[in-house]
């Protein structure tokens, strides 16, 4: 990717670990942990851990500790350095002059967990499972061939000069072609790959039961340098209140999305340390556009002016995050939100319903997930605004698996989506682009899809004028309403290090540590 692209990106992350270390350094006695052992709590235990599945703090933090990839994202310092790549299980790799062919040369000492050895016809495998997807279509992917026994061959439709941030996601985790087709056919492969991992990785699966916990065991015969902690569990509890007090009392030692509410007081302990950032995440309600009213664009309009956008950041964040006026989250490169023309005005709202022949309102009905807490308190907020202007929002709490199963046919959902690789076309590819897999509010426009390709390799003030333009068209065309980003916060032991500040925000098990 280019670099200068990325530099906000980087320096979010690297105030997250500044911020670990003032707090990790202060005089406290250390908690009582076992130097082999880490417990860590998550609000849930993920529905599918299959590399290409995966979605969640869970799901993907177990892939990441399971699985390898042929490059992985480089750090120092305890922060991600953008740009940069560490050989994994390609130990090098070349482009060719026109950067349509990727070389990667892998390793011949990487076994599976199984104990087959890995060759390049198990990478060919784990990569053309993504054939057809969004992500091949944004990483500019056509074929992957294998050259030899240690030598596969990845090549683009067209030049792209970031694929490494392609290649390092864990979605393209190697797979152990053997033991996967020993399955059966590709239903049951899929089916399998729901709950048993196939990989290479720093850490064993031992047991993976969603509604209670995960444990993990260090690879004895892991071809990379190995966990210093040899034991991990994932408890899985969905309420914070248990989360926070297991941490105050040492009974776990990291936690994730720690309630705004409870920050301070948190903050305040002599054993615990909070970590709080600016982040990725962009918050939305999607309108149908291919459901009536929400066909007509003065409509979708009118439910953005009548949206209390002030009010939702005070109720909802309480001072941790920011408006978002974009698609894109305000630490994303191009982000531009002094296009997006909506303030809180019923007046307006109304004036546009009239336009539209709804001068008397309509009903409809939103999903919002049931872990959705912020999204729950927006909505609500925004119910009570919208009943105003004679408009009938009814919310339909589910869980978030309905919300998987529903959300493309939905005459709208609260979504949050966090991308993690930092670059606007990847962020907009899945959820503007017409044909994104996350286009949820069935959004299409030409000229906005044009414009992503084009702008997609720009660099400096061409690159931002385009993506200016580009969020111009779509604030105009309203396909949903931009909410806000949340802060990320991260509670961990004073005597847990490791914790890496990542893009993607999840968590590598591997990197963790006790203090010595």
């Amino acid at each position: 990717m280019h670099t200068p692209l990325r530099t906000a990106a980087v320096a979010v992350f690297a105030a997250a670990v500044l911020a670990l270390a003032g707090c990790t350094s202060a005089g406290t006695e250390a908690g009582t942990a076992t130097p082999s052992v880490v417990t860590i709590a998550f609000q849930d235990g993920g529905v599918s851990i299959d590399p290409s599945q995966a979605l969640g703090l869970t799901a993907d933090s177990l892939v990441l500790a399971t699985y390898d990839t042929l490059v992985k994202y480089h750090a120092e310092d305890g922060q991600m350095v953008a740009g940069e790549y560490d050989p994994s299980i390609a130990e090098s790799w070349t482009t060719s002059e026109d950067g349509l062919t990727w070389t990667f040369s892998l390793r011949d000492d990487v076994t599976f967990q199984s104990g087959n050895p890995l060759t390049a016809a198990d990478v060919k495998f784990s990569l053309d499972r993504g054939i057809g997807t969004t992500f091949w279509e944004l990483g500019k992917i056509e074929d992957v061939v294998v050259i030899d026994d240690y030598t596969v061959d990845v090549n683009l439709t067209e030049a792209n000069p970031g694929l490494l941030d392609y290649i390092g996601m864990y979605s393209m985790s190697i797979l152990d072609q053997e033991t996967v087709e020993a399955v059966g056919d590709v239903t049951a492969q899929d089916t399998w790959l729901d709950t048993n991992t196939a990989g290479t990785g720093p850490y064993i699966l031992d047991s993976w039961d969603p509604a209670t916990e995960a444990k993990l065991h260090a690879n004895p015969d892991y071809f990379g340098e190995g966990p210093a902690i040899e034991n991990v569990t994932i408890r899985f509890v969905p309420e914070m209140a248990t989360q926070i007090q297991q941490l105050e009392q040492d009974d776990v030692q990291l936690i994730y999305n720690i309630p705004f509410q409870n920050i301070e007081d948190l903050a305040s302990s002599d054993t615990v340390s909070v970590i709080e950032v600016p982040a990725g995440n962009t918050n939305w309600m999607t309108m149908n556009n291919t459901t009536e009213p929400f066909t007509d664009v003065r409509v979708r309009q009118a439910l953005a002016y009548a949206t209390p956008y002030d009010d939702i950041v005070e109720s909802a964040l309480l001072g941790h995050g920011v408006r978002d006026k974009s698609p894109l989250s305000p630490i994303t490169p191009g982000y531009d939100g002094d296009v997006y023309p909506y303030d809180y005005d019923l007046d307006k709202a109304q004036e546009l319903l009239e336009e539209a022949g709804y001068a008397d309102g309509f009903e409809f009905t939103t999903l919002v997930a049931n872990s959705n807490t912020l999204g729950s308190t927006a909505a609500t907020l925004m119910q009570e605004s919208f009943a105003e202007v004679g408009v009938t929002m009814n919310i339909s709490t589910v869980t978030s698996q309905q919300l998987s199963e529903q959300r493309m046919d939905a005459e709208s959902i609260f979504g949050s989506w966090l991308s993690f690789i930092n670059l606007p076309r990847y962020h907009l590819g899945f959820l503007i682009h017409s044909e994104g897999s996350a286009n949820y509010a069935h959004y299409s426009n030409p000229q906005v899809d044009a414009l992503m390709d084009e702008a997609q390799y720009l660099e400096g003030d061409e690159a931002q004028a385009k993506w200016t333009q580009l969020q111009a068209l779509v604030a105009e065309d309203a396909p949903w309403i931009n909410l806000f980003t949340e802060n990320a916060t991260v509670g961990v032991n004073r005597s847990l290090e490791g914790y890496t500040g990542y893009v993607d925000q999840l968590l590598r098990i591997a990197d963790l540590h006790y203090a010595e």
